[in-house]
């Protein structure tokens, strides 16, 4: 932030050198004389105190001022003096303008007029923060914390709810798909499903399909893995988007399968350096040459809706198994189409369903829900965030209205002590109109300058937002302080400045003048009710920072028992890297080994770098969020829960997976070297599977085979049971898993684990380069430290948590500040009583019980009314707490012990210091 001295010299530099001679030097040399002449006559360099360099930088804003209104008198046309002197406004014609100068010139008039009094009122507000500084810092910033804070939150919401997606006419774009039985949500669809539906359809301009894949670019430096999409030629038409560069594909490219790829601009730039002759030329992707087509232009994001990550290249759909094409109950694609214009979503929902109809009656054999959907992209996109945002976004509501409060309070005992001046200006003329609008004046410059600080703040806010990154906030790269942000600061700022400026600037005009301006007044009916307004604004700040205490002490509580939950393995000291063998024809040409002889030879050289201690692999890491399904079917008498055939979620491990993620074993044995293509089909199963099927008795020796798309055909043994880990989340409990062997039902894609004597930092770029020894041609997907990753698995929660738990922070203490701000100007106004009580003999103990009580009386209220706001409000954190009730009575009552601690400490401030009053030297005053 700038020094006050420094803002001063830039500010100064607005001013010509004729401004600064006629309005800076003099004022300046005044301000020398009251504050600064002796310090400058004792010594040629002084330090300026604080109070010199805050009214001396209201004295260039006051000159600004001045110069802004010279500039606004220039360009006013010119009024005669004459005119000047008689009616303000000329002689009104019968026709209804002025005789004098026209209707033009008294619009002009009266503009002026309201700008030189906009001025005047302006500079008296600056000049009237200069006595106060203080007050005006304390003031601006409570507004800056409030507005900065809604500001943040706001432009999220904004980025990610409210803007429309960066494609043309973006509300007419649709994800579709396959409806399930589960509401609202929709599921990929099979190729001949959507090329009927393309083929039937009459209420889309375009309908495409995609279908994820990770491609590897090979050539110059390492491997890289980037995901891809396989797309049907109108995608980028669905979207509204053309290539910057180039073009895109053809229908006769995507029906002959032609190697042609389009890539985005940044991957272009990143990988090739944008390389202006690469349009045209020859690629290898996963080790198949491609002709790049068209580059996307800068700044096009492809909808997360479809893929969950960002595509940065794409390819014909026509790559996809021909055997995947023919099957019309495998559902693997994404649908996304643009309607035509003047086609409603219920409208095409509704041919959707009555296309639905039909396949269901040509195809009765496939037995299927043959029910489609569509829901707009933009609702696909953002998911469920909102339930999230929308919570703080009430949170810092509350803020700003606490900081609002808060001025408000501060703004009716600065009235207090200007009693006497606004009387002095009514006694002279002023209406009270006009005193009316010199407040609210004041207000508005202290919201303006509020609001400045506040976007100042936003701005932080945001990045540091974006920084931190939760994790589950979906458009991120997106969300930025613009103009609509901006307009909100603005408005709120306003809006702000009306809310807590309003009922002081009409308390002090309603004072009676003749009370007032009586020396020595101390109460009246009229003191007594601003009182009373005081101690309802206290009440009111106290409630609403205890319903926002109570909500981050639940997101704590929350947060605190998600950490303790049992994860099932151990992290320390672990490390993991994901590489995907990716067979190729020349792979079986040059004798190189498959998928399980790859990982089988990059686990024996791992365990040979020193330090390391175990190695294995899995398909899915735990808390991960991944899943497969399989059915099984079991031989012999076996209840199953749920049907003939039994779902359960699988995955495939290699190595010492179990003793490297220290999976205990319960029952029977582990996975070993024998466990071989040719050896008999063994299986683990972990405890919640073993409980649900076979209860207390022994599940080793049974045997199940597998449903119909299963990995391998045979009959599988279960030869273990290991304890349950987490695959999900740790706020969802255990669920049961089937572990296989890689040996025996290979996978391409693993995540290799390695455990360390000691942590040791070189670990991972050692394991990398056991990787390429290998194969030079695979890249390393992705590498981690296990114990960064479980940290990253409950970042979303850790940063919720923070976040409102330092907006209840910062809410607790402006409440406090309005709790000691209002004692202590009871306590000055009150001094005549307290010195009267102790001159009668009233102990300090007295006095201080006195104080007290009185400050308490009022948190004591507001905490009754938080504790029924808290329990009303905190329901809508019911999605972002765990393993506690939203209405938890122990939470509450930590938040209301909190609050009356602080309130407490707040309270003795100046109950102590009523303590020390000299009762003789009030007495001899009064």
């Amino acid at each position: 932030m700038l020094r006050i001295g420094f803002s001063t010299g830039l500010l100064l530099k607005l001013l010509t050198a004729e401004q600064r001679e006629r309005w800076f030097l003099p004022s300046y040399h005044d301000l020398l004389n009251r504050l600064g002449g002796t310090k400058v006559q004792a010594n040629p360099n002084p330090r300026p105190s604080l109070q010199f360099r805050i009214r001396l930088f209201a004295i260039v804003l006051d000159c600004i001022l001045l110069s802004t209104r010279e500039h606004f008198r220039r360009f006013m046309p010119n009024l005669s003096r004459r005119s000047a002197r008689a009616n303000p406004f000329g002689e009104i014609s019968p026709g209804g303008a002025s005789a004098a100068y026209g209707p033009r010139t008294v619009h002009q008039r009266r503009r002026k007029a309201t700008m030189e009094t906009l001025f005047h009122e302006i500079r008296l507000a600056l000049r009237s923060f200069a006595k106060r500084p203080a007050f005006f810092f304390v003031t601006v910033a409570t507004l800056a914390i409030g507005v900065g804070s809604v500001t943040t939150i706001f432009s999220v919401i904004n980025g990610v709810l409210l803007t429309p997606l960066p494609y043309p006419d973006s509300s007419r774009i649709v994800r579709l798909g396959q409806v399930s039985d589960t509401p609202n949500r929709l599921y990929a669809m099979s190729y001949p499903d959507f090329a009927d539906l393309q083929q039937r359809n009459r209420s889309f301009q375009a309908l495409a399909a995609s279908r994820g894949v990770r491609l590897t670019v090979l050539g110059e430096g390492e491997p890289e893995s980037f995901i891809g999409a396989m797309v049907s030629p109108e995608f980028f038409a669905a979207l509204g988007v053309a290539p910057a560069v180039g073009r895109g594909f053809s229908s006769e490219e995507n029906s002959r399968s032609a190697p042609v790829v389009v890539l985005s601009h940044g991957l272009w730039q990143r990988r090739w350096g944008g390389d202006p002759d690469l349009v045209g030329s020859s690629i290898s992707l996963s080790g198949r040459p491609f002709t790049v087509v068209g580059i996307m232009p800068p700044g096009f994001l492809p909808p997360e809706a479809i893929y969950q990550r960002r595509a940065e290249l794409w390819m014909p759909l026509a790559f996809v198994n021909e055997e995947l094409k023919s099957q019309r109950f495998n559902g693997f694609l994404q649908g996304i189409g643009r309607l035509r214009a003047g086609v409603t979503q219920q409208a095409a929902q509704s041919e959707l369903e009555a296309l639905g109809a039909q396949l269901k009656s040509e195809f009765p054999q496939q037995k299927r829900n043959y029910t489609f959907g569509l829901a707009p992209l933009l609702s696909e996109t953002v998911g469920s965030i909102g339930s999230t945002l929308k919570p703080l976004f009430g949170a810092v509501g509350l803020l700003l209205v606490i900081a609002c409060v808060n001025v408000a309070n501060l703004l009716l005992v600065r009235s207090s002590e200007r009693e006497r001046e606004m009387a002095l200006r009514m006694a002279i003329g002023a209406s009270r109109r006009r005193l009316v609008r010199q407040l609210l004046t004041e207000s508005l410059v202290l919201g303006g300058l509020g609001g400045a600080v506040g976007v100042a703040i936003a701005w932080g806010g945001v990045g540091a937002f974006i920084a931190l990154n939760p994790g589950d906030v979906p458009r991120l790269k997106e969300v930025g302080v613009d103009l609509q942000v901006l307009g909100f600061a603005l408005m709120v700022s306003l809006l702000s400045s009306l809310a807590f400026g309003l009922a002081p600037a009409l308390r002090s005009s309603r004072r009676d003048l003749t009370i007032s301006l009586k020396e020595g007044a101390k109460s009246s009916g009229a003191s007594n009710r601003q009182e009373r307004l005081r101690s309802g604004l206290v009440v009111a700040q106290t409630s609403l920072a205890l319903v926002l205490v109570v909500a981050a002490g639940l997101l704590i509580n929350s947060f605190v028992r998600l950490q303790g939950v049992e994860k099932g393995f151990d992290p320390e000291n672990v490390y993991a890297l994901t590489v995907s063998h990716r067979s190729q024809d020349s792979d079986r040409d040059s004798g190189r080994p498959g998928a399980p002889g790859f990982y089988s030879e990059v686990m024996r050289r791992i365990a040979s770098i020193p330090g390391v201690v175990s190695v294995g692999a899995t398909a899915i890491l735990p808390l991960s969020g991944d899943y497969m399904y399989q059915s099984l079917a079991f031989e012999g008498e076996v209840q199953v829960p749920r049907g003939e055939r039994y779902s359960v979620k699988y995955q495939q491990v290699a190595g010492d997976y179990f003793q490297v993620m220290g999976i205990p074993l319960h029952r029977g044995r582990t996975f070993d070297s024998g466990d071989g293509p040719s050896a008999p089909l063994a299986a683990v199963i972990n405890q919640s599977m073993s409980r649900e099927l076979f209860g207390q008795q022994s599940p080793l020796g049974h045997r199940f085979t597998l449903g119909e798309r299963g990995l391998r055909q045979g009959v599988f043994e279960i030869v273990g049971v290991v304890g349950d880990v987490r695959t999900q989340e740790l706020s969802q409990s255990e669920v049961p898993e089937l572990y296989f062997s890689i040996g025996q039902t290979p996978r391409q894609s693993m995540h290799i684990v390695a455990r360390t004597a000691e942590a040791d930092a070189g670990i991972l770029p050692a394991m990398r380069r056991q990787v390429w020894s290998v194969r030079s041609d695979l890249p390393v997907l992705h590498s981690v430290r296990m114990r960064d990753y479980v940290s990253r698995s409950i970042a979303s929660p850790r940063f919720y948590t923070l976040v409102l738990g330092g907006f209840a922070a910062v809410a607790l203490a402006l409440a406090l500040v309005g709790i000691y701000s209002t004692l202590a100007y009871t306590v000055s106004q009150r001094s005549h009583e307290v010195g009267v009580r102790m001159a009668l003999g009233a102990s300090a103990g007295s006095v201080l019980a006195m104080i007290l009580r009185r400050g308490m009386i009022l948190v004591g209220s507001g905490v009754v009314l938080g504790v029924g706001g808290a329990l009303l409000a905190t329901r809508a954190l019911e999605s972002l707490v765990f393993g506690i009730a939203p209405t938890d009575p122990l939470t509450m009552a930590v938040g209301a012990v909190t609050v009356l601690a602080g309130a407490l400490l707040a309270s003795s401030i100046p109950a102590r210091r009523a303590t020390k009053l000299d009762a003789i030297a009030i007495l001899r005053s009064e």
